[in-house]
């Protein structure tokens, strides 16, 4: 069988786990491993995410230092709250005589979070002409990730990527690298530890393309997930409340729990990871109840482990921010995986009770409940040219008036 993921294959005959308790088991387990992302290798095959072993824990160990405490602070209040403010008041130049504005919810989401992603990386040019080119990289990086589920050319998006790669490297990634190099190799380096910086403190055993498949990896998995969980905890929550007016003022209160157990619930419903997670068995074993050898392709089923009955009896297939599942589950269920693989800007996402960050999907969320939004009747949600459901335009209107805030 051949081992690399492709949208061809036929997931029904690859054994799987299906159950809670044992997705994680599996995930966790040292006795599989990723599988080889062969249409992808050009664009990430040296990235975190394609690592796997010593190799895996080495890299992760030194970009574990991107979301320290006192970083994910920094990217809440000092880049975070900023750019939402700047950006609600340009949209208050665009208002109507109603006082609202339009606005296109997983493009929101995404320039609030492109803000975090350059101080994250490390690029040093970051005025409004800069965010524009980076923020036009974006989605051909997207579709070079997701290629195996593309539903165009496969050839010709990795060829894009490529492209678009090339440009990032040398109009923003190159020079901030070198610049970082050079006072890392003096001991002048005296800023906050980004991506670049920590890469160049490894500079002596990695290489450059390593450099520009790890920053183009940090910019897809920042922007790609959480505005796919903003977008779809907004709609979500907006048909709720809908329903139980009386939640609405919960989202909106700090003090209560609501708008985070929504958020994970949301992560449950429709996690921004495959549905089925692929690996390659190491040994002889078992999966799903099937016999596999070593080296055969075998699965951990997201979904079906966010439906199980046995942890959500009362209608999983059902948004409810109010449930409360029959065992005790740990936060984002396996929206981020687990194991050794788990998302490593997890935290950053959903936050972390040790900074004391509310994360960027319940941050940005609040605020746009804050300004009364609302989904747009006159034009229609369009979602992304891929087999896996991700929205590109989910349009909604806000209230920017004075007396909104």
């Amino acid at each position: 069988m051949n081992m690399t993921q492709d949208a061809t294959l036929d997931t029904s005959q690859v054994p799987q786990e299906t159950g809670f308790q044992a997705v994680g088991q599996f995930l966790r387990s040292r006795e599989v491993c990723p599988v080889p992302r062969d249409a992808a290798r050009e664009v990430l095959g040296r990235a975190l995410v394609s690592l796997d072993g010593a190799d895996h824990r080495v890299r992760r160990s030194v970009e574990n230092h991107l979301f320290s405490a006192a970083a994910l602070q920094r990217y809440e209040v000092d880049v975070l709250e900023p750019s939402m403010a700047l950006a609600f008041r340009r949209l208050a130049d665009q208002a109507g005589e109603d006082g609202r504005a339009a606005v296109n919810v997983p493009a929101f989401a995404t320039e609030q979070i492109l803000n975090i992603s350059l101080a994250l990386i490390g690029i040093d040019r970051r005025e409004d002409e800069d965010r524009r080119f980076v923020f036009g990289c974006i989605e051909p990086l997207i579709a070079a990730h997701e290629v195996e589920w593309s539903l165009g050319d496969p050839t010709e998006t990795i060829a894009r990527a490529l492209d678009t790669q090339s440009q990032l490297w040398r109009e923003y990634l190159e020079p901030a690298y070198r610049r970082r190099i050079e006072a890392v190799r003096a001991g002048t380096w005296d800023e906050a530890p980004d991506l670049l910086s920590l890469l160049a403190g490894q500079s002596d055993t990695i290489d450059e393309e390593t450099v520009v498949q790890e920053c183009a990896l940090y910019l897809v998995a920042s922007v790609l997930t959480t505005s796919a969980t903003i977008t779809n905890t907004v709609e979500l929550l907006l048909e709720w409340c809908d329903e139980h007016p009386e939640d609405r003022a919960l989202v909106l209160d700090e003090s209560s729990d609501f708008l985070v157990r929504a958020v994970e619930e949301a992560l449950r419903v429709r996690p921004p990871v495959k549905p089925l997670l692929l690996r390659i068995a190491a040994t002889e074993g078992t999966v799903g109840g099937c016999p596999v050898t070593g080296g055969q392709l075998v699965g951990a089923n997201v979904g079906a482990a966010h439906a199980d009955p046995d942890v959500y009896p009362d209608a999983p297939e059902r948004f409810d921010p109010r449930r409360v599942p029959a065992i005790q589950v740990r936060r984002t269920h396996y929206s981020f995986g687990d194991g050794p693989h788990l998302c490593i800007g997890r935290p950053l996402v959903i936050g972390d009770n040790r900074a004391g960050t509310q994360g960027d999907a319940p941050t940005i969320v609040r605020a746009l409940f804050a300004a009364d939004v609302r989904r747009d009747p006159t034009r229609e949600p369009r979602l992304a040219p891929t087999a896996r459901q991700r929205y590109v335009e989910w349009p909604a209107t806000i209230s920017v008036s004075p007396a909104a805030g």
